[in-house]
């Protein structure tokens, strides 16, 4: 497949319903989860991160509420 081909990867692990999206800059790189869906959403991070929202850390698998939304850094 050409996105194979080319490297390209998805943001995250996301289940259909939940848009993820990765921007890079500075030597930062910001992970923004959003819950387009009406149920709960798991995510699976691909490693530690600090949320933006609520200064807490996670890691492993992220519960999104419905229509729940997550902006998370990865650490420095």
């Amino acid at each position: 497949m050409v996105t194979e081909e080319a490297g390209v990867r998805p943001a995250a692990a996301a289940p259909p319903g939940v848009e993820a999206v990765r921007r890079e800059a500075d030597g930062r790189s910001i992970l923004f989860l959003l819950n387009h869906g009406g149920h709960e959403a798991r995510v699976e991070l691909d490693g530690d991160y600090r949320d933006l929202l609520t200064d807490e850390r996670r890691s492993g698998t992220l519960l999104l509420d419905a229509f729940g939304v997550a902006v998370l850094a990865k650490p420095s």
